[in-house]
């Protein structure tokens, strides 16, 4: 079953469909947010790549304004905001949605849902619990094997 939807926005309806429920509440934040973002200014352009000033207002007080840089290619649907969002946390954030949006960009394009995050994930390997040894150039072993120290911690 889909969750519950809280704003009008078609991202959220359509992550909703993708996303475990985990993951979707973080991101469905990310959606409840974007009319903090309320100002939407290009400073920037250079061919298809266009550079937005984002001013977010924060603690629901226009006071403390924060501007946040986001980067959009109009050729490839990349975006990269200052915030770093989608690299910490896996999904995108407010300013960079708020930026689709004011582009006119329906759907949030299929890079930005990384497979580890969507409902139908397929698990390529099971961790070998029965053996020690690991081969430390394939990076789920490895990162199996750290996973392993440090729940014994």
């Amino acid at each position: 079953s889909n969750p519950s939807l809280r704003t009008r926005c078609y991202y959220e309806l359509q992550l909703s469909k993708l996303y475990t429920i985990e993951i979707f509440e973080k991101f469905q934040a990310e959606v409840e947010m974007m009319p903090c973002c309320f100002s939407i200014g290009q400073v920037h352009a250079t061919g298809p790549v266009i550079t937005y000033i984002v001013k977010e207002c924060e603690s629901g007080g226009i006071k403390e304004i924060k501007n946040f840089e986001v980067m959009y290619d109009k050729a490839s649907m990349e975006i990269r905001c200052t915030c770093g969002g989608f690299y910490l946390h896996g999904y995108l954030c407010r300013h960079a949605l708020s930026v689709f949006n004011h582009n006119g960009v329906e759907e949030i394009p299929s890079s930005y849902i990384l497979p580890r995050w969507r409902k139908d994930c397929k698990r390529l390997y099971v961790p070998d619990v029965g053996s020690n040894a690991i081969d430390l150039s394939n990076p789920t072993q490895w990162h199996e094997h750290l996973h392993k120290q440090a729940i014994q911690v």
